[in-house]
């Protein structure tokens, strides 16, 4: 069926993990199309050419699809955050552009078998998506129950969903709350776009929660799924298996399954070695010459910081945006919203953009995960000097920066 498609989003540095997903869905699915969307401000020269793309799979530069606050959002999310936080955009994208069953794949899936299941599924399912385990997990190696509860009962890097009413229903209401909240902030309740999926099944109808063990084998599930190799084919519980997600894995270092995990040793289990290994070989075999992230800097080349995104996220939900924050630091001398006055608190910033202020919320951050605000504030005081840090964190929008960087985690135990 023509109607049938799937897709990915990446930037340009990851792409070497995409195009190894693509082929592997094309040798599968050699009469359905696969979408690559390129979050990048301008795609590197040559990029199409290179990526030796396959005679059904096409790149979207993410400025294509109509986001009209696509440089805000690409300002204040990080890129992991941004590729998210689109998720359902494309998706939506897609579905304008005809196409009536949709499946993201996160790019660092690869697929052994056709999705068979997924498409038929979606016959008569508007939305589906699978759970990290079906089978409780008996020791507290990471991740571990404790953890899926902070990033999500289901992973997302599948989710597959069908154009009619219920499935656009949910992608509008997804993309609204991606629009300012795919950020990862544990205390917040937040994990990119993922820990909101939880809400899907009181709110949805028609949604199909595949516990099928041969789909979204990684890391979080091998506890419950053994896999095995018969006539070279690869089998989880006697059935072929249709897709590896190989999250958290270095392709320069076979060795291990994934930085996120402690809970399997390959050299104990050699037909997940062998997976992974071949795995790495083949992205290997598609890497990119490296680029700049074009939305991790100013236009004059300086980096931007985390606690310039996450403040710049709090200036832009009080209607401080401006029309390209990438030009300079949109954080002073900007008018506000119907005359209001210009935006000054942020000169300290400005004058020391990636310092001492910066150096101070990193050695302060893991205190943010287990203090109040307001013994966190009084530490910041006693850190910086009482004088100083009464002058500084009078103005609330200074506080706002320190309060975004030592909120703001890098880590995630889970893609």
């Amino acid at each position: 069926m023509t109607e049938r498609c799937a897709y990915t989003i990446v930037n340009h540095n990851y792409l070497h993990f995409a195009l190894t997903l693509a082929r592997s869905f094309e040798q599968h699915h050699p009469e359905h199309h696969f979408f690559i969307f390129l979050v990048e401000r301008d795609v590197p020269q040559g990029t199409t050419e290179r990526a030796d793309l396959g005679p059904r799979t096409t790149l979207v530069p993410l400025g294509q699809i109509g986001l009209p606050d696509l440089l805000q959002r690409a300002f204040y999310y990080d890129v992991t955050e941004l590729c998210t936080s689109v998720k359902p955009d494309c998706a939506l994208y897609l579905f304008d552009q005809g196409w009536a069953q949709v499946v993201y794949l996160d790019p660092d899936i690869f697929l052994y078998g056709a999705l068979s299941d997924v498409y038929e599924g979606l016959d008569r399912h508007d939305i589906i998506l699978t759970p990290h385990t079906v089978v409780p997990m008996a020791d507290q190696h990471m991740p571990n129950e404790l953890d899926l509860l902070k990033t999500g009962a289901y992973n997302l890097g599948f989710v597959a969903i069908a154009g009619r009413s219920e499935g656009r229903r949910f992608l509008t209401w997804w993309a609204h709350r991606l629009r300012f909240d795919a950020q990862i902030a544990f205390d917040s309740g937040l994990f990119t776009d993922q820990k909101w999926v939880d809400l899907v099944p009181s709110y949805f109808d028609h949604v199909w929660i595949c516990k099928l063990r041969t789909l979204n084998v990684a890391y979080w599930n091998l506890h419950e799924r053994s896999v095995t190799v018969e006539g070279g084919r690869y089998l989880v519980a006697g059935r072929p298996l249709v897709f590896f997600h190989f999250s958290g894995i270095n392709v320069h270092d076979p060795s291990r399954l994934s930085k996120y995990q402690t809970r399997h040793v390959l050299a104990a289990e050699p037909v997940v070695a062998e997976l992974v290994t071949a795995y790495c070989r083949a992205v290997q075999a598609r890497m990119p010459r490296p680029v700049a992230y074009s939305f991790g800097h100013y236009a004059g080349g300086r980096q931007i910081t985390a606690g310039e995104r996450r403040l710049y996220r709090e200036l832009v939900l009080r209607g401080h945006a401006v029309a390209d924050p990438f030009e300079r630091p949109p954080f002073s001398g900007h008018p506000g919203p119907s005359g209001a006055a210009p935006l000054d608190g942020s000169a300290l910033i400005n004058r020391d953009p990636a310092g001492r202020l910066d150096g101070l919320i990193r050695r302060l951050r893991p205190l943010a995960a287990v203090l109040p605000p307001s013994l966190l504030r009084t530490c910041v005081i006693r850190a910086t000097g009482a004088v100083r840090a009464l002058h500084f964190l009078t103005n609330p929008r200074r506080w706002f920066y320190v309060a975004a960087g030592l909120l703001h985690r890098g880590s995630r135990p889970d893609e």
